[in-house]
C-alpha cells in the first residue's frame, strides 16, 4: 500500500476526566464529545488543518504550518473553556510522519502524543519545534517549561506552554503536572484491623471489618481509596505509616485492632496523616456484636467528617445501605470473602459453601448471591472447571443478586465480565461496566476489565488511561499489573508491556503470570530464545495447559517440532485428568503450520467459548503467522469474535 513521508504538525486533544464523567452521567458525557467534535471540526476548517482520526475522546488533527496548530488550539481550547465545566489538554509537536491511506504515523505522531499526555487540564503544551516556528508570531505568546525524556524518543524535548489569557503558567515538569488531580479529592487506606482475640479463628472478622469499610468508601466517586489487595499487603508488617502512605500513594491512613470474648466487642480506630503522622481522629468502641453495623456506619462517617468531604445527595444513603440484619449470615458472608481472597480453586469452592451457608440463613442475601457469581466466573476464567460445570451457576447467581438489588456494582460486575469474555459482546458487555461505575466508580478489578473491552473497539488512549487509574487504586494486585501488561500488549505499547511484566516478577516472583507476560513480549518481538526460556520458568511455576500451549507453539514456529509434539502428548494426556482448553492444542498446530488439526480443534474451542478465543486477532497480528489463514477469519466471523481495531501510535522505534 502506497506510503507518504511529510513534515506536519501533529495535534493531539482530548477530554480530561472523560471516563469518570461516563461513569456517572453517560448522556451528559456524549454531549460533551458531540460538542466537542463540532468545535474541532470548526476550528480545524477554519486554521487549514486536516482531521485524521477520533480515538476515543480525543482527536488526531495535522497542520501544513506550525502557526495554524497553534491559532486552532488556542481558538479550541478557549472556546471549550467558555462553553464547558469541563477541560480539554492539548499537545503539539512538528515532525516527519509516515500517512498510509487513512493512517498516520511515525516519531512525530508519538511525541505529539506523549507531549499531550504531560499536559495539564485546560494548557496547550508545544514542543521546542513548534516554538521555533511560532515564537516571533504576533498573539502567540509562550513560556519555557521543561525537558523531558519521552517513552520511545532518543533524545529529551523541550517543552513549552501556549499561554492563554486568565491562565496560570506551570513552571516545572513533574508527576503533578503529569498528572493533575483535583482540589477536591481525598485518599485513604484502610489496612486490615489487628486481631487481639485469644482465638486466631477471628482473622475472618478483622480482615472483613477492614474490607466492608473500603466498599463503604470507595463508592464516593471524589474520594480515592487504596484497594484491598494493596492495603492488605502490609498486614503483619510493622511499617511505618509514612512509607504505607508513600507506597500506595493516599493521603490518609486508616488502622485499628479488634478484640471478640463472646458477645462483647472492642474496636479501636485511628486515621492518620501520612505527611505527618497527625492523628486526625480516634476512637473505641466497646459494644455488643449486634452492634456492628451501627459501629461500621460510624467509623465511615466519622473519617469523611474527618477530612471534610461532604456527602451529596444519596450519597449517604448508598454509604449506609446494608446487605443483611442478619449478624450470623453476615460472618458466614466475611469467612466466604477470607477464602475468596486466596484465588485458588479449594478457595473459591470454600468460599461457595460460606456463601450458601449465608443465604440459607438469609435468601435475599444479595451480597451472597454475588459472592457465589464471582466464584464460579472465576473458576471458569481460570480453567479450574469447564463453562458447563461453572457458568450455568454463575448466571442464576447473578440474575438473582440483580433480581434482590439492581443497584450493586458487583452484580454488575459479573454480568458484564459474562457479556465480555464468554459471549464476546462488547456492546452490552459496555452497558454493564458502565452500570458497574455508576455504583462505584472504584473497583479496580472492574477498571482492568474494561480496559480490555477499550481496546477491543480501537480505544486505545482511553484503555490505557483506564488501566493506569486501576493500578493507582491497587499497586500491587498481581492481577491489576497483569491487567496492566496485556492491555499494554493489546495497545502496542510493547514496552509498557515489558515494564508491567517485568514489575510483576519482581513485586510476586512466585506468581506465574509475569514470567508468562515476558515470554509474550519476547514472542511478539521474534525473540523466541528468550520467549522459550520465560515460558519455561513460567511452567515451573505453574504446570498449566495455557502456558503449555504458547510454548509448544513456539516450538513449532521455529522448527522444533519435536519438542512441540511432547508438548502436545502431554497436553492430550492431561485432557484425561483435568479441564484442557482446546484452544491450547490449537495454537501448537497452527505453529506447526498442520493446518487441518489447527482448524479442527480451533473449532472445538469455539464449542467452548474459550475466553483466550477474543484474543485471536491479536494472535494474527502479532504472533502466529497461520492465524492469516483465510478460514480462522471465517470463523472469527461466525462465531462473533471481534476484529482488533489496531493502530499503530504506540509502538515507534
Amino acid at each position: 500500500m502506497p506510503q507518504s513521508h511529510q513534515l506536519v504538525a501533529i495535534m493531539f486533544t482530548d477530554i480530561v476526566g472523560f471516563t469518570s464523567l461516563m461513569g456517572k452521567d453517560e448522556e451528559k458525557a456524549l454531549n460533551l464529545l458531540e460538542n466537542n467534535r463540532q468545535l474541532h471540526k470548526s476550528a480545524i476548517k477554519e486554521f487549514n488543518g486536516k482531521w485524521l482520526k477520533e480515538m476515543g475522546d480525543g482527536v488526531l488533527v495535522s497542520f501544513n504550518a506550525a502557526s495554524d496548530a497553534v491559532f486552532c488550539a488556542k481558538k479550541i481550547q478557549e472556546t471549550f473553556q467558555k462553553e464547558n465545566d469541563a477541560s480539554l489538554r492539548i499537545g503539539i509537536h512538528l515532525g516527519e510522519v509516515v500517512l498510509e491511506e487513512a493512517d498516520v504515523f511515525g516519531d512525530g505522531v508519538n511525541i505529539a502524543s506523549r507531549i499531550e499526555s504531560l499536559t495539564p487540564a485546560g494548557c496547550i503544551y508545544i514542543s521546542e519545534s513548534v516554538f521555533r516556528n511560532v515564537e516571533n508570531k504576533k498573539k502567540i505568546d509562550t513560556e519555557f517549561i521543561g525537558e523531558k525524556n519521552l517513552k520511545n524518543v532518543k533524545h529529551p524535548i523541550k517543552i513549552y506552554q501556549v499561554k492563554i489569557e486568565g491562565q496560570s503558567s506551570h513552571t516545572a515538569l513533574d508527576e503533578s503536572v503529569a498528572i493533575p488531580k483535583r482540589d477536591s479529592e481525598k485518599s485513604i487506606a484502610i489496612l486490615p484491623f489487628v486481631n487481639m482475640s485469644n482465638d486466631p479463628e477471628q482473622e475472618y472478622f478483622c480482615d472483613g471489618l477492614s474490607e466492608e469499610l473500603l466498599n463503604m468508601l470507595s463508592q464516593l466517586d471524589k474520594f480515592k481509596v487504596a484497594s484491598r489487595t494493596s492495603s492488605f499487603m502490609f498486614k503483619g508488617k510493622n511499617l511505618d505509616i509514612t512509607e504505607v502512605g508513600q507506597k500506595l500513594h493516599v493521603e490518609t491512613v486508616l488502622e485499628g485492632s479488634v478484640r471478640k470474648s463472646q458477645n462483647r466487642i472492642r474496636i479501636t480506630a485511628q486515621l492518620i496523616n501520612v505527611r505527618d503522622g497527625f492523628h486526625l481522629w480516634s476512637e473505641r468502641y466497646d459494644r455488643e456484636m449486634t452492634d456492628i453495623f451501627d459501629i461500621q456506619d460510624e467509623i465511615a462517617l466519622s473519617i469523611l467528617n474527618a477530612l471534610k468531604v461532604k456527602l451529596l445527595g444519596e450519597e449517604k444513603t448508598d454509604i449506609l445501605k446494608r446487605s443483611t440484619d442478619s449478624l450470623d449470615a453476615y460472618q458466614l458472608y466475611l469467612k466466604g470473602r477470607l477464602n475468596f481472597h486466596k484465588f485458588t480453586p479449594e478457595g473459591y469452592m470454600e468460599a461457595i459453601r460460606y456463601y450458601e451457608k449465608a443465604i440459607e440463613i438469609e435468601p435475599d442475601y444479595a451480597k451472597a448471591h454475588a459472592g457465589i457469581a464471582s466464584c464460579y466466573l472465576d473458576l471458569w476464567h481460570f480453567g479450574f472447571l469447564p463453562p458447563d460445570q461453572s457458568l450455568p451457576h454463575m448466571q442464576k447467581a447473578t440474575f438473582k443478586s440483580i433480581e434482590l438489588d439492581a443497584q450493586m456494582a458487583e452484580s454488575h460486575l459479573a454480568l458484564a465480565r459474562l457479556k465480555l469474555w464468554y459471549e464476546f459482546n462488547l456492546k452490552e458487555a459496555e452497558n454493564e461496566f458502565q452500570t458497574v461505575f455508576k455504583y462505584n466508580p472504584n473497583i479496580p478489578d472492574a477498571l482492568g476489565h474494561y480496559s480490555f473491552l477499550l481496546a477491543f473497539i480501537g480505544k486505545e488512549t482511553e484503555a490505557m488511561s483506564v488501566v493506569v487509574k486501576a493500578a493507582e487504586l491497587d499497586p500491587f494486585s498481581p492481577m491489576i499489573i497483569l491487567n496492566y501488561a496485556w492491555t499494554s500488549w493489546l495497545c502496542r505499547d510493547y514496552e509498557s508491556m515489558l515494564e508491567q511484566s517485568n514489575q510483576l516478577v519482581d513485586i510476586h516472583p512466585n506468581f506465574w503470570g509475569g514470567q508468562n507476560c515476558v515470554g509474550f513480549y519476547h514472542w511478539s518481538q521474534s525473540e523466541y530464545d528468550k520467549a522459550i526460556e520465560a515460558f519455561n520458568l513460567s511452567l515451573d511455576q505453574n504446570y498449566t495447559s495455557i502456558t503449555l500451549g504458547s510454548l509448544g507453539c513456539v516450538y513449532g514456529i521455529t522448527g522444533q517440532k519435536d519438542k512441540a509434539y511432547k508438548i502436545l502428548t502431554k497436553l492430550k494426556q492431561m485432557e484425561k485428568e483435568i479441564t484442557v482448553p482446546s484452544l491450547s492444542i490449537a495454537k501448537i498446530y497452527f505453529g506447526l503450520n498442520e493446518m487441518d488439526e489447527a482448524l479442527k480443534y480451533l473449532e472445538k474451542s469455539g464449542e467452548e467459548r474459550t475466553d483466550h478465543l477474543i484474543f485471536l486477532d491479536y494472535y494474527r497480528r502479532d504472533l502466529v503467522p497461520a492465524f492469516n489463514d483465510s478460514r480462522v477469519l471465517d470463523f472469527m466471523e461466525r462465531i462473533g469474535i471481534p476484529k482488533g481495531q489496531h493502530r499503530t501510535l504506540d509502538k515507534m522505534n
